[in-house]
């Protein structure tokens, strides 16, 4: 069996930032400090984007532990992250819950279709849950003053962001 220090390598450390950032958007945006949570959302976006391009530079790109690893920190702050700073905002009726538990559970679904399903090179199938760090962090910022519509803009947002993860589009990657 092997041991931690001979599995984790140096893009797993900027992984665990990735992680690190999504869960501090989980703290910020249970207290309420909405810009703090997205903009930790947004660095765990950077962090993911640099750990991927380390591990190719390193020669370490397709390793199962590192891919597992990816999997699992995204599922943490480009899913359940996103979806607690949208609890959190007031997307907390019944129908809120549907849509964000649905949200969260396209983001899952996607991340495993990409860990089996082997996909044309320099595609994704479905849109990449990472999006969803910039996306929302984004909707906020740009509907600050659109309280009375705020909501309802952002439960499509969540609806239509999971349909597109779940869809078989072919997204270049960029």
């Amino acid at each position: 069996m092997k041991s931690y220090r001979e599995l984790i390598k140096p893009p797993d450390l900027i992984t665990l930032l990735s992680t690190s950032c999504g869960m501090l958007s989980v703290f910020f945006s249970i207290s309420k400090n909405f810009e703090i949570a997205a903009a930790m959302l947004i660095s765990a976006v950077l962090f993911d984007r640099l750990d991927g391009s380390l591990a190719r530079r390193l020669g370490l790109g397709e390793r199962e532990f590192g891919k597992e690893l990816d999997s699992l920190s995204d599922a943490v702050s480009f899913g359940a992250a996103v979806a607690i700073f949208g609890y959190a905002l007031g997307l907390n009726s019944v129908l809120g819950i549907l849509v964000l538990l649905f949200f969260v559970c396209a983001g899952i679904l996607r991340l495993t279709r990409f860990n089996v399903v082997q996909m044309e090179p320099g595609y994704y199938l479905g849109m990449n849950i990472t999006y969803n760090g910039l996306i929302f962090p984004a909707f906020y910022f740009i509907t600050i003053f659109l309280e009375s519509w705020r909501l309802n803009i952002f439960m499509a947002v969540y609806l239509l962001s999971g349909i597109l993860m779940l869809s078989s589009v072919r997204w270049k990657k960029i």
